[in-house]
């Protein structure tokens, strides 16, 4: 579906990326990760694509990170990554080269996602934990496919489960009530084979994940007119007035001149928050605002979260041209923040960054104003 995208693009310098940093309400970063280890003559492999959110309300919503860690990892130690570093190393070395190819049997596959569902600032966010594995062969086992529902009550700094938010088996029981039979014609109607929620995605509507019998899993959307049957952790959260949250000053960027050696040397390994030459992209005259106005095409159903009117966008533009390390520091909706990501890791390369004319990482913040 084309929407009006408006486009404005700015590198922060050093000082601004500083106060952006000791301001920012949101921080969820994008992250995608392929790893091949072994171990026991297994080949294991494991993806990971997260949405995983590093600031919530200014904080770090440690109960969030916790539950998050605990769905996906089956483990927590003070942080994500090294509550992640813990799972991979379960699974063996890291394996670089493979001298002969082990048989495919001898190959399990591990893929963990989690997507943000539902944002309301000041009131909650959402998120579906996913868990696959594919064992091969020779391990045995079946397939498996575990989702988890995991909401955080930002004000009442409280992490809540599907089971906490509505008791979905027990409403479906009961057949003779308009909410019963408005889910029941939702999903039979799509031959629905599990039900994987609720998550809240705003305060009029929540969300579901179906899986299908005869087809893959998709989301619904259902409205919350039926709040009658919603569990009491869920009216409250959607009762309670957004409060006011400290600003905290997070750590800060270094500077840039930290990493330039008396005799003028630049370290190229160093993500850079000022620069001499800024970034850029220009595909045969084609500008950045032309470009993503023109790509980013929006699903019919982004207007059920209710976007807001813009996104900030931070991003590393490599010595090479290419993108990485994604972060929304500014959320419009969980959809529009996914698909600008997506539309970022999939540009043509940029013009890097420069220093003493020589390419460097760096830092770069693009504000994009979707007009739906």
């Amino acid at each position: 579906m084309k929407k009006s995208v408006i486009i404005l693009i700015m590198l922060m310098t050093a000082f601004a990326m500083k106060a952006q940093q000791a301001l920012s309400r949101y921080d969820i970063s994008y992250i995608t990760e392929h790893h091949v280890l072994g171990k026991d003559g297994f080949v294991n492999v494991v993806d990971i694509d997260f949405e995983w959110p590093q600031i919530v309300e200014f904080g770090k919503a440690e109960k969030l990170q916790k539950a998050l860690c605990d769905s996906l990892f089956h483990y927590y130690n003070q942080d994500m990554p090294s509550s992640k570093q813990h799972f991979l190393d379960s699974f063996g070395h890291e394996i670089t080269k493979l001298d002969t190819i082990p048989d495919d049997d001898c190959f399990n596959y591990y893929s963990l996602f989690l997507k943000e569902m539902g944002l309301r600032q000041g009131r909650f966010i959402s998120f579906l934990a996913t868990f696959e594995i594919n064992p091969g062969k020779r391990k045995g086992g079946k397939q498996q496919i575990i989702d988890y529902s995991i909401t955080y009550d930002v004000n009442n700094d409280v992490v809540l489960n599907e089971k906490d938010l509505l008791n979905l088996e027990s409403v479906l029981s009961y057949g003779d009530n308009r909410f019963a039979n408005y889910v029941y014609s939702l999903f039979n109607k799509t031959n629905a084979d599990m039900v994987i929620g609720p998550f809240p995605v705003t305060e009029d509507n929540m969300s579901f994940k179906v899986y299908y019998t005869d087809a893959a899993s998709s989301i619904i959307y259902v409205d919350n007119s039926y709040v009658g049957h919603l569990r009491k952790a869920y009216k409250k959260m959607l009762k309670t007035e957004p409060k006011e949250f400290k600003m905290i000053n997070l750590d800060s960027l270094s500077d840039n001149t930290a990493s330039i050696s008396n005799d003028g040397n630049i370290d190229t390994t160093y993500i850079y928050n000022k620069v001499d030459e800024q970034p850029s992209f220009d595909l045969n005259g084609e500008k950045l605002p032309q470009y993503m106005a023109s790509h980013l095409n929006l699903p019919k159903d982004v207007s059920v979260e209710k976007p807001l009117k813009r996104a900030l966008v931070r991003f590393v533009v490599e010595r090479d041209g290419s993108l990485s390390n994604f972060h929304i520091i500014q959320p419009s909706s969980p959809m529009v923040d996914r698909y600008i990501i997506d539309l970022l890791r999939q540009m043509p390369y940029w013009t890097p960054g420069k220093i003493k004319k020589q390419s460097v990482r760096s830092v770069c913040i693009i504000p994009v104003t979707v007009q739906l």
